[in-house]
């Protein structure tokens, strides 16, 4: 029971950040079309748009992860696993989420104390906007940490199937 609620939670929190990212994205294009109107038609092009798009970007990019990763949408190469039964590819898939946890795991070590020195140290780009770098970087640990979770309920839910399904240990 509390598996199934522990998945429906991070489920619920990879599409609450699938909805942030469509709000980003919008925030994204809206900042593009008022760069090209401002460019091409009264010829004042802006100095921070580009950084703009480009932090807008990384955070969906970054935060739409876990929903990804929850619709199965990350790129796979099944030509070596489509050779195994279904029990099979599932005990695979889950050993591919751990190997992918590992690396998360990697990933989460390095990135949260380099959000918090963007933070501390109140570090800037190296523009003539010079925006502070925090905005972006605390974005990586989060939309890790999200993968994460997605991750461990992926691992549930492909072994909750492969039981389910008369798979045990062995198989």
């Amino acid at each position: 029971m509390f598996l199934k609620k522990y998945c429906k939670i991070v489920n619920f929190i990879s599409i609450f950040c699938a909805k942030i990212c469509v709000i980003i994205f919008l925030l994204l294009l809206a900042t593009i079309i008022y760069e090209v109107v401002a460019r091409y038609w009264f010829n004042s092009p802006t100095m921070w748009s580009v950084e703009v798009s480009q932090y807008l970007f990384g955070i969906t990019f970054l935060l739409a992860g876990g929903y990804t990763l929850a619709n199965k949408g990350h790129v796979r190469v099944d030509i070596l696993i489509l050779i195994f039964s279904k029990q099979s590819r599932r005990i695979l898939g889950i050993i591919c989420y751990f190997i992918s946890i590992g690396y998360l795991l990697v990933l989460l070590y390095i990135t949260v104390p380099r959000a918090w020195e963007s933070i501390y140290y109140k570090e800037v780009m190296d523009s003539v906007w010079a925006p502070y770098t925090w905005p972006i970087l605390i974005f990586v640990p989060i939309g890790v940490f999200v993968m994460i979770l997605q991750a461990v309920a992926m691992i549930i839910e492909t072994w909750q199937k492969h039981t389910a399904e008369g798979g045990n240990y062995g198989s």
